[in-house]
């Protein structure tokens, strides 16, 4: 039996065409509500078709819940600090 090797020719990737260009990253403790999530997406796409000109539909959020215990700052877990006091209101 014997391979015939087939070849298409195709187009480069045009990075700034691309449907899913930009991506932001939004790392949150963990316990914030749909809502929010919803509001702050919205936000940061509105800020981002400003700033730079894409469309809406091109702008993806990517929202990643953190467990306090997974994250330290100053080498201190945030679990293991002091809660700061409610805001006044």
């Amino acid at each position: 039996m014997r391979h015939t090797a087939t070849h298409r020719a195709v187009a480069p990737l045009n990075l700034c065409e691309s449907p899913h260009m930009p991506t932001i990253h939004v790392q949150l403790f963990a316990g914030r509500t749909v809502e929010q999530k919803r509001a702050l997406a919205k936000a940061l796409t509105e800020a981002t078709v400003t700033t730079i000109g894409a469309s809406p539909d091109s702008v993806d959020v990517i929202f990643t819940d953190v467990q306090r215990q997974d994250w330290a700052t100053g080498g201190v877990l945030w679990s293991d600090k002091t809660p700061a006091p409610p805001p006044a209101g």
